[in-house]
């Protein structure tokens, strides 16, 4: 990618833009989980490596600006990390969490779930379910973990 490309402003992330970058995300995950931890990672992976991180940031900035989306693509951007599975998206996604907490209950939950599927217990332990429709639950869980 250029320099060009490398602007924010020439990111313009769909609906369907980010479903498929998550599930380049789960697939890179994936991935990472199959390969030996010995640095022996080929060029191209590392050239992928760098454009999804490039990506990744890209809908962190999105989403910390602020800027009036549509919230089918927040919650999509939100999956999109959560797929990435990469813990040093927490931090960020914590921040989110305290975002959303008094504003909209589905995005809050799709926070909480992408936290979840990087291993933070988000949800109470009492829980068996978990369901968009609980908002109250969900809300009570992201004040309990957030502290």
């Amino acid at each position: 990618m250029d320099n060009a490309n490398n602007s924010l402003d020439a990111l313009a992330f769909g609906i369907r833009d980010l479903m498929e970058l998550a599930l380049r995300f789960e697939r890179a995950y994936a991935a990472s989980l199959r390969r030996p931890d010995d640095g022996s990672a080929c060029g191209a992976e590392e050239e992928e490596a760098r454009e999804l991180g490039f990506l990744a940031q890209s809908i962190r900035d999105m989403l910390s600006d602020g800027v009036d989306l549509d919230p089918l693509v927040l919650s999509a951007a939100y999956f999109a990390l959560g797929k990435r599975c990469d813990p040093r998206d927490i931090p960020f996604l914590r921040g989110r969490m305290k975002a959303e907490l008094d504003r909209d209950p589905q995005l809050l939950f799709q926070v909480m779930i992408a936290l979840e599927n990087m291993g933070e217990d988000v949800f109470s332990p009492e829980r068996n379910s978990y369901s968009i429709l609980d908002a109250d639950l969900n809300r009570n869980d992201a004040i309990r973990y957030l502290g």
